[in-house]
């Protein structure tokens, strides 16, 4: 019976609301939007603090192993681009963190990411590349799907579109 109700604890749930929690392929349910909040937040913060803000450090004290890797990588002018993209890092793990220009933040992140494992960890074996591909598609799924609904590039299109 579709209208039949289980009662768990003091919630009473009926079947069709259950299957459309376990079955809900809405973009715009509360579940994606908490999926994707916390996806934002974990790789976010794990890409600023473990790897972009020890780069800017490295980068604003002039030496360091993040500046030979650019130079080995062979970038013209290694410096300025050891600083675009320990920035990118920390700026763009902030823009996704908050949801705000999220696509292109990601976007960004997920490029310097491959650009680093294109450049240093080409022919590691597949477990010293694995973090940096699962950082990658983390942040391309990101700039794929977008922040969801519980962050800040959804309240300002909403500001927007309810501006006369």
């Amino acid at each position: 019976m579709r209208d039949e109700t289980i009662r768990t604890g003091a919630a009473r749930l009926s079947r069709g609301r259950i299957r459309d929690l376990v079955f809900s392929t809405s973009r715009l349910d509360y579940l994606s939007a908490g999926g994707l909040l916390i996806l934002r937040v974990y790789v976010g913060f794990a890409i600023l603090l473990a790897h972009g803000l020890p780069k800017v450090a490295e980068v604003a004290n002039g030496e360091g192993h993040f500046i030979e890797l650019v130079i080995a990588m062979g970038f013209p002018f290694p410096r300025t681009f050891a600083w675009l993209g320990a920035l990118t890092q920390v700026i763009g793990s902030v823009l996704v963190i908050g949801g705000f220009l999220t696509r292109p933040a990601a976007a960004a992140v997920a490029s310097t990411i491959a650009i680093g494992l294109i450049g240093v960890h080409v022919g590691d074996p597949f477990p010293v590349l694995e973090p940096g591909l699962a950082y990658v598609a983390s942040f391309l799924s990101i700039a794929v799907a977008g922040p969801g609904a519980w962050a800040l590039d959804r309240w300002v299109t909403s500001r927007k579109e309810a501006a006369p």
